[in-house]
């Protein structure tokens, strides 16, 4: 598991998906490595068939990702504690996050703000692509304004580290 800030990252960590096992005839599963029995269930599904669950070990609920957990076993996000990468980040690397995966969807394959921002992706409507290009460019402005307050202290902070370190040595 990855953890940051004492807080389990289920981005990166290891979980099983009941969507990548396709159907299973039994109602447990044996996890190859860890031995562990993982119970399962299903449910109807809209216009027929059935639809796989696991059940969290430790709660009895009912998920389609388990987590692995040094201490229970595989358990739900919930009981593991765990967090989502973007539930834990700084709002400024939200901003950012936001700012790349718009020039993404505008076609930008190298989601660098240092290139000019992408023209219209072909099949999208005007409307569209101005209202992201005014967002996208709107959240660039104030990213480069955070980083030009902020630089100075950066840059001072760096300097310093600089220092005690040579000092050490």
């Amino acid at each position: 598991m990855i953890w940051e800030n004492s807080q389990m990252i289920c981005d990166h960590a290891n979980k099983l998906t009941i969507r990548s096992l396709g159907p299973w005839p039994e109602d447990t599963l044996r996890h190859a490595y860890s031995h562990a029995n993982i119970r399962l269930t299903t449910t109807t599904a809209g216009f027929g068939g059935t639809r796989t669950w696991f059940l969290c070990s430790r709660c009895d609920r009912r998920c389609s990702i388990l987590y692995d957990n040094p201490a229970s076993g595989w358990v739900c996000r919930i009981c593991a504690s765990g967090h989502y990468a973007s539930e834990v980040e700084a709002p400024i690397d939200r901003m950012y996050r936001r700012a790349r995966k718009l020039r993404c969807r505008l076609g930008q394959h190298d989601p660098d703000m240092t290139f000019p921002f992408p023209g219209k992706p072909v099949g999208m409507h005007w409307s569209t692509y101005l209202r992201l290009r005014k967002e996208g460019l709107a959240l660039e402005a104030r990213l480069l304004d955070h980083m030009r307050r902020n630089l100075p202290a950066l840059l001072r902070r760096r300097m310093i580290d600089q220092s005690l370190s040579m000092e050490a040595d």
